[in-house]
Formats: structure tokens, C-alpha cells, sequence
């Protein structure tokens, strides 16, 4: 319904990271996903026509640290 007037979710997962279009909540060490790519979605995020009106809230992958 809100998608007719322009309102539709901002992707994310898989994704690099955007910080227009995300804000990072935190990082997870992970060897699945590339460094830079996002994991998760806390909170989706939404976009208005061209406008980013609310970004999503993700998690961020990074390398594993070698102990």
C-alpha cells in the first residue's frame, strides 16, 4: 500500500555497507561474510522516493582476529 506513494525498505543484508543509506550498531567477527558487509538487520530502514528517511540499523561483518 505505502509502496504505491513511493515508501519501500532499504536493502541490506549481503550488502556493503552504505552509511547513507545504514548506520552501523556494531561489528560481529566472521569468516562467512566479507569484511565491510552487513550481517544483519536490527531495524529495517526506509527510503521515500529518492530520500532515505529512516537508514537501517545493521551489523557489520569484520575479520577474525588470529589469536
Amino acid at each position: 500500500m505505502l509502496e504505491s506513494e513511493g515508501l519501500v525498505p532499504i536493502e541490506a543484508i549481503g550488502l556493503m555497507f552504505n552509511p547513507l543509506e545504514h548506520e552501523a550498531l556494531g561489528t560481529e567477527e566472521t569468516s562467512d561474510v566479507e569484511p565491510g558487509y552487513i550481517t544483519q538487520i536490527i531495524r529495517p530502514g526506509f527510503r521515500l522516493h529518492d530520500r532515505v528517511i529512516s537508514p537501517a540499523q545493521v551489523m557489520v561483518a569484520k575479520a577474525l582476529q588470529e589469536s
